[in-house]
């Protein structure tokens, strides 16, 4: 958050400052399993869940990625979060740039 004229690391719920870009789907604590499959010409990622077999786009993935941090940072604020900056590498291509790009925009609300 931008407080004081500068940037400040908000703390995630497990009390680190860095947020590990990845979503995690398991059972009772089982070691996930997954492979990536090609749907219309894209990569998905195919797991195994209580409620059956999903798959997932990457920018869905993103998007419960930057939902996690918005909320994590709603309930450091205590309030809601209208605006922020989302930046990728400046190694990213613009294939990997524009999923990030739709994810910041369909995220809002």
């Amino acid at each position: 958050m931008f407080k004081n004229g500068r940037v400040e690391i908000i703390a995630n719920d497990q009390g680190n400052r860095i947020t590990p870009s990845y979503v995690a789907f398991t059972a009772d604590g089982e070691r996930l399993v997954f492979k990536l499959v090609d749907k219309n010409s894209k990569p998905h990622v195919q797991v195994e869940t209580s409620q059956g077999e999903k798959t997932f786009a990457a920018k869905e993935i993103s998007a419960m990625v930057l939902v996690k941090m918005k909320e994590t940072a709603e309930a450091f604020l205590g309030k809601k979060v209208t605006h922020a900056v989302v930046t990728v590498p400046a190694y990213f291509s613009s294939v990997q740039e524009t999923p990030i790009f739709e994810v910041k925009t369909s995220t809002r609300g």
